[in-house]
């Protein structure tokens, strides 16, 4: 048996059948993007439990993607959302992509957020393309630091108040809001760097990572 070739226990082997109810608990979508029924996009992901072994790497991208579905059902139904919008390819494909490799659970859950506004009829609109390339780029701290942006009465300043909210930091805290900066999510008053504020791109994007 090759290495990186490992046999897959009874829980294992059941994954590819909890992640097939998890998708077809959202509707016909995943047969709308993908052109394909559940169990081939499975099979696609290499958790369709059909063959006796499977790589570690596919075992881990199948529990990741099964986390995001998770999160997307629960999100749609917080919503009151009772049919999905198909969304394209071009979109749904590169997210799933995205979150089948992600194992961090702060990521999973922007993934899901994503997918979620993407195929939520009265949201859908508020989704950008762009919004998978800057995610991708993200860091778990970056996701936490962008939601905190844009509040009021920060004291001392912007930087100094998150840190304190989320524990760390205050270097931290701005070695983020730099790479924020360079994703067009933040910027900042050459003056005063640490009272950053979210950009016009960084406000749409927290609008489309809302619950």
């Amino acid at each position: 048996m090759p290495d990186n070739l490992i046999p897959i226990s009874d829980a294992q082997a059941e994954l590819g059948t909890e992640i097939v109810k998890a998708l077809r608990g959202l509707g016909g979508y995943f047969k709308d993007i993908a052109g394909s029924m559940p169990e081939d996009l499975i099979g696609f992901f290499g958790a369709d439990a059909l063959h006796a072994y499977r790589t570690r790497r596919q075992i881990e991208r199948a529990e990741n993607l099964t986390e995001v579905v998770k999160k997307v059902h629960t999100r749609l139904t917080a919503r009151g959302v009772e049919s999905s919008k198909p969304i394209p390819l071009a979109i749904g494909g590169p997210i799933l992509e995205a979150a089948a490799d992600e194992g961090r659970a702060e990521l999973q859950d922007l993934w899901a957020r994503l997918l979620a506004t993407a195929m939520d009829p009265g949201r859908s609109d508020t989704m950008r393309m762009e919004f998978i390339e800057t995610v991708k780029q993200m860091n778990p701290i970056d996701a936490a630091v962008l939601e905190k942006l844009g509040g009021a009465n920060y004291s001392p300043n912007a930087r100094d108040f998150i840190a304190s909210q989320l524990k760390c930091s205050s270097d931290r805290i701005e070695v983020s809001i730099s790479h924020l900066t360079g994703l067009g999510c933040a910027a900042a008053h050459l003056s005063t760097p640490e009272n950053a504020y979210p950009t016009a791109y960084g406000r749409e994007l927290k609008r489309a990572l809302q619950d």
